[in-house]
């Protein structure tokens, strides 16, 4: 029989607490560039178990879980990942740049930030979605869906790119996204 790394039972992590840390790190591992959204784990940066606060918990995957366990991902780290996170939250137009560089690459990303395109036609992840909405809500970007619906990661070149490597599942959404100009 295999001996526990610990003797106590740890509290359950509150569901509510869980759904806000998927959330905030897009339903993926909270690791910058690694987007793998399967074999998802919590881990708590200070190591106590007990310490369930959404500042305390960071969605990773197995891999970053194990190297965190090891400290070959350190604590310090761990918070920078967590800090940019609940930056990327905030909705700012710097913020909202970044992510559409990240979700469309950089080219497309400046061009739709910079409005130099007037509207992007996109296949969106509904992880991704959820991502924009502060954006939405703070009146800088618009998402007006197209009613068109596809299988994402099927390779079927409807999407982008970019969001299929990130979130190659699910069902992709169609919009018209454009950035809404500073008043």
């Amino acid at each position: 029989m295999t001996k526990s790394t610990y003797e106590n039972s740890r509290p359950s992590i509150p569901a509510e607490l869980e759904r806000m840390v998927k959330t905030s790190a897009g339903h993926a591992c909270s690791v910058q560039h690694c987007h793998e959204h399967t074999y998802l784990e919590f881990h708590h940066i200070d190591g106590n178990r007990e310490n369930n606060t959404e500042e305390n918990i960071v969605l990773l995957c197995d891999k970053h879980h194990k190297m965190a366990h090891d400290d070959v991902i350190d604590r310090k780290s761990l918070r920078e990942y967590k800090r940019l996170l609940i930056a990327h939250r905030v909705a700012t137009r710097e913020a909202l740049r970044d992510l559409l560089c990240e979700i469309f690459g950089v080219v497309v990303g400046m061009q739709i930030a910079s409005q130099a395109r007037e509207t992007a036609h996109v296949v969106l992840n509904p992880a991704t979605v959820e991502e924009l909405m502060p954006f939405v809500k703070a009146e800088m970007l618009r998402m007006n869906s197209n009613n068109s619906m596809c299988s994402m990661g099927a390779n079927n070149r409807v999407g982008n790119e970019f969001e299929d490597l990130k979130r190659p599942y699910g069902i992709g959404i169609g919009f018209f996204l454009s950035c809404v100009g500073e008043s």
